[in-house]
This record gives C-alpha cells, structure tokens and sequence, in this order.
C-alpha cells in the first residue's frame, strides 16, 4: 500500500477488524490524494483490494494538506454506508 502512495504524503493509521479496514493518509494536496486512490484501489496492475471501499476527503488542514479516510471492506462484504456516514462515533459502529 505505501508504495501507492506519492512522495509526499503519509500513511497515518491502519486499523482492521472483522467487517472492514480503516486507512487514514496524509497528502500535499487533492491531486496526490486522488492519485494514490487510483494507484491503491483503482489500477488494475497494482490493485491491492479485492472488495468495496470508499475514500473521503477532508477538507485542507491550515497548512494546506488533505487528509482522506479510506474504509475497505472484506471481499464478499457490504460496505455500512450508513453507519459509517451516521452522525456520532461511526468509526467504533463501522469498524465492530
């Protein structure tokens, strides 16, 4: 997965649990997020997951970087949309 990512940016937490994973990275800017994206989860040669996944983008940080969230789950298993996009501590609700 690191190796997806550009020169730039950093891989922050990686947590996975029974139904799915939590990737949170760290990037210049919204060209480098989309970029490992695509490189990550989209490519076909370098393709590192096999079921759904879902990246959100926060908004930049005061010194300009973009943080995105990336949620993979289980091949064969539905992604919770709604409990990861519920308000209050989706996170401890997704990741069970």
């Amino acid at each position: 997965m690191s190796a997806a990512l550009p020169d730039a940016s950093h891989l922050r937490s990686i947590e996975c649990r029974t139904r799915l994973c939590r990737i949170e990275t760290e990037h210049a800017d919204s060209e480098q997020s989309l970029s490992f994206m695509q490189k990550a989860f989209m490519s076909v040669e370098r393709q590192v997951w096999n079921g759904a996944f879902v990246s959100v983008r926060g908004e930049p940080s005061v010194n300009g970087k973009i943080s995105t969230v990336t949620y993979l789950a289980r091949e064969g298993v539905d992604l919770p949309m709604e409990e990861l996009f519920a308000p209050g501590d989706e996170d401890a609700q997704a990741l069970q």
